[in-house]
């Protein structure tokens, strides 16, 4: 039964495998998958001569342009045919996009049957390469005639391999392009990062400094797996490089996080949500630095899997945030979708779960760039929030709950801008201190729900009455305070009769009643040569009470201001 299976197998592969495209060296050639014919060693024990000496049927076709693996022990043999027909050998770059595998071994079977070996990848120094650039590259001589290509792979990271024969000049403009893309992801991105650090530096705001380190950490990790440390800080170090790239992935997974826990204000909001952040966060941390402990090759399975698990976990805390009314979760949660689809793109296209394309392999790059604009949008939306909860919070602190007036507070505050005024200028200002009579039996008599109503009353009627200019406080209890800028001690006193004859003619409707009631007023004028501010109210208070004693020798809602002498 085996036979026949490998029989069958050999009569329907052996065919397609001498039937793949022959490259013509004249031209270049990227993505050749579709040229290319691949054998898997799972013991990773197979030499060259073994493997140019298998029969076909032992190489499967790839079929289409780049390989995808996920997490493997195996080493893979790409082989492939080029022609050289020129008279005289020429010069070609062979080399892969993705930077971070390990092991790059090529050999070339000329026309003649001599072989020459090469060597690159992140296993290597950085000098393995022939021109030293982030993409594994090897500069490779072909004779003229036909000639055999292995490229033997073999790393512990998921990993795709995208096999180009190129000139040199091809290979250093598609470098070009390549860095201007990566220059643009990161011109932004960087750009962000110093206009947030700047926003942080005016606001001191947590979740501010949280988002840098997040920015920051996804430049980290971006020139770790892009391969742009391994020259600048492990060129000669290739474990090193290793390490970074895993390192690096978890420092974006913690920075992210703690970024998502400080802006959501889990720790206010949702102190559940907040313990379950803080633990993954200690988990991810405790996994970070295990690194030794577990091996290199678990370490990056684990960083690869957790990356997308840990946005997917952002992503539902901000869902769960807006639902719950945050307001600006909205623009988190749009950005974390960008973020979590970009991140689990690259992770699926890595992983060979879905098929290799340049827009799916860069999706982390493109996904963060959009995470970023939304999220420093977010940022702003959070920094309104908190700018409109604290004039808020101040205007409430200076206003009286109950009638929507200034209290006395307010009163204080505004006294300052008063007294600058009087300085430049004449003494033009007045204050009318307003009580109201028996406004104790009101309380007594129809409950403190009646007297708080005829506060409010009082000070509509008040509002009413005032210029936009002039200014109404509550002092306390039933006594209100009006400032009259500009207007002299008659025309106060004017409009304190006309005040008072206002009130008296609208009571206070107050379930099936309506309610009189009058109040007592005392008019001052601010003079140059008061002692301080207070002067004024004291003046206005002393007036105020020779009103309510002629309105209780009077016992009538009746009678001009008292003015004080």
């Amino acid at each position: 039964m085996g036979l026949r299976w490998l029989l069958l197998l050999w009569v329907v592969l052996a065919p397609a495998v001498s039937a793949l495209p022959l490259l013509d060296l004249a031209s270049s050639h990227e993505a050749i998958g579709e040229a290319v014919a691949v054998l898997e060693d799972p013991g990773g024990q197979l030499g060259a001569e073994q493997v140019l000496h298998l029969p076909p049927e032992h190489f499967v076709p790839l079929g289409q342009p780049v390989a995808s693996h996920t997490f493997t022990r195996s080493a893979y043999w790409y082989r492939f045919d080029v022609e050289n027909r020129q008279a005289l050998p020429v010069s070609r770059i062979l080399w892969l996009v993705q930077g971070w595998l390990d092991r790059v071994d090529v050999v070339i079977q000329a026309p003649d049957g001599r072989l020459t070996r090469l060597e690159t990848g992140n296993g290597r120094p950085f000098a393995a390469r022939a021109i030293a650039v982030p993409a594994p590259n090897v500069r490779a001589e072909f004779a003229a005639g036909r000639s055999v290509v292995l490229v033997r792979v073999q790393t512990p990271d998921p990993f795709i391999v995208s096999i180009n024969v190129t000139t040199e000049a091809r290979f250093l403009y598609a470098q070009m392009v390549d860095g201007i893309l990566g220059g643009l992801v990161y011109g932004a991105i960087l750009a962000m990062l110093l206009y947030n650090l700047l926003l942080y530096l005016g606001t001191r705001e947590g979740y501010q400094l949280a988002y840098v380190g997040y920015l920051a950490s996804f430049l980290l990790m971006n020139a770790a797996y892009n391969n742009y440390t391994f020259p600048l800080w492990f060129a000669e170090n290739p474990a090193g490089q290793d390490w970074m790239q895993s390192g690096a992935i978890f420092a974006f997974l913690c920075a992210g996080l703690i970024f998502t826990r400080s802006f959501l204000e889990l720790h206010q909001r949702r102190p559940r949500l907040y313990r379950v952040a803080s633990a993954l966060l200690y988990l991810l941390i405790l996994l970070g630095l295990s690194g030794p402990l577990l091996g290199y090759a678990l370490h990056v399975e684990l960083s690869i899997v957790l990356s997308s698990l840990v946005s997917a976990y952002s992503f539902s805390l901000g869902l769960y945030s807006w639902y719950r009314g945050d307001r600006a979760a909205r623009f988190f949660l749009l950005g974390t979708m960008s973020g979590l689809l970009g991140t689990m793109l690259t992770a699926c296209t890595v992983m060979a779960l879905v098929p290799f394309h340049y827009i799916t392999y860069k999706a982390i790059d493109f996904g963060l760039v959009v995470d970023g604009i939304l999220m420093s949008l977010a940022l702003i939306d959070r920094i309104k929030q908190a700018g409109e909860q604290r004039l808020r919070a101040e205007l409430e602190s200076r206003t009286d709950a109950l009638t929507g007036l200034y209290n006395r507070r307010g009163y204080q505050d505004l006294c300052a801008q008063h007294m600058a005024r009087l300085a430049d200028g004449p003494p033009t200002l007045c204050a009318l201190l307003i009580d109201i009579n028996h406004f104790k039996q009101v309380n007594d008599t129809y409950g403190h729900a009646a007297g708080d109503a005829l506060l409010q009353h009082v000070a509509g009627l008040l509002g009413q009455a005032l210029r936009q200019r002039d200014q109404a406080f509550r002092m306390g209890g039933d006594e209100f305070l009006l400032l009259l800028p500009g207007q002299d001690l008659v025309a106060a006193q004017g409009l304190a009769a006309r005040l008072r004859q206002l009130l008296a003619q609208t009571p206070l409707p107050w379930q099936s009643l309506r309610l009189p009631f009058s109040v007592s007023i005392g008019v001052s004028q601010w003079s140059s040569d008061e002692a301080g501010w207070d002067a004024l109210l004291r003046r206005a208070d002393a007036a105020m009470y020779q009103d309510k004693q002629a309105y209780a020798r009077q016992n009538k809602n009746s009678g001009d201001a008292t003015v004080e002498k």
